[in-house]
């Protein structure tokens, strides 16, 4: 597969064939990179407090309850994914642990939105984390 080709050209890619745990890499980088860069842009330019401020919600089980956040607004296909990563060996890697198993879905739900180029949906489902996260 083309690097290249997958993140600067306009033509599909077929993401059937990247593997779960590469999509959860992925996400897990946009994700990271998109909760430190609100904290950046909030007014914080002091590297330990963009740390401190972000780790807990880039650790597997806030991305667990973020998951379960968003089922419910997820389609038929966001569901299949997060389906097949929870069930994979990938996210089987610490053994049966089910929040890591369903921080790996979250992270490679992303990875596939990101890959997808469907930014808006990935702001629509962290706007909804967020906001479900205000409420508690």
């Amino acid at each position: 597969m083309n690097l290249e080709k997958l993140l600067f050209n306009d033509k599909d890619v077929d993401l059937s064939l990247v593997p779960g745990d590469l999509l959860a890499f992925i996400g897990d980088s946009f994700h990271s990179l998109y909760i430190k860069t609100k904290i950046v842009v909030s007014g914080e330019l002091k590297v330990g407090v963009v740390h401190e401020r972000s780790k807990g919600r880039i650790f597997f089980k806030a991305q667990a309850a973020a998951l379960e956040k968003i089922l419910d607004i997820l389609d038929e296909s966001e569901r299949a994914l997060v389906k097949r990563v929870i069930n994979s060996k990938g996210a089987k890697r610490y053994g049966n642990n089910p929040n890591y198993r369903k921080s790996t879905a979250f992270e490679a739900l992303i990875g596939y939105l990101y890959l997808s180029k469907k930014f808006d949906r990935i702001k629509q489902l962290f706007d909804e984390v967020e906001k479900c996260s205000s409420m508690e």
